[in-house]
């Protein structure tokens, strides 16, 4: 959520990553840096499917624009893409993102249920609902590509 923690590395016979204070605790049963970047991209992963959907329902309820599916993807090249049967696709590493920022560009996919473009009526429909949406952009310009990066 665009904000930066200590970690905490430890041996266990378990794998698991939970939150204890403001430490991120990732207990893993195997400590190469591989197997913890993996372990640590997946939890990402999942916290995605459960917070980036949530802010999808929440943000379409605001917008009144409903897709009729919305999907957490490994995307290389995209924050998010809208399709003609209505879905969205939502790339996972918007849970490293600033909230602001997330809900930037899910707005923007959702405008994109009712402007499948770039016109000046999909950007009113944009700024309508988030009238600060280009702070977003210069987060992104500026954070965007390292966070691409990260697998």
């Amino acid at each position: 959520m665009g904000n930066e923690f200590t970690s905490k590395i430890e041996l266990s016979n378990d794998d698991n990553i939970y939150f204890e204070k403001d430490i991120l605790i990732i207990k893993s049963r195997n400590l190469d840096d591989t197997y913890i970047e993996n372990l640590l991209s997946n939890w990402y992963k999942i916290q995605a499917n459960i917070i980036v959907k949530d802010r999808v329902n929440k943000l379409a309820a605001k917008c009144s624009l409903f897709p009729t599916k919305s999907i957490i993807r490994n995307q290389k090249t995209r924050w998010g893409s809208c399709n003609s049967k209505k879905e969205i696709r939502l790339n996972w590493r918007l849970i490293l993102m600033p909230y602001y920022v997330m809900d930037y560009i899910i707005i923007h996919e959702l405008c994109h249920l009712k402007y499948m473009n770039h016109s000046k009526d999909f950007w009113s429909l944009v700024e309508k609902y988030d009238t600060n949406y280009k702070l977003a952009e210069i987060w992104l310009k500026e954070n965007g590509i390292n966070i691409m990066r990260i697998n």
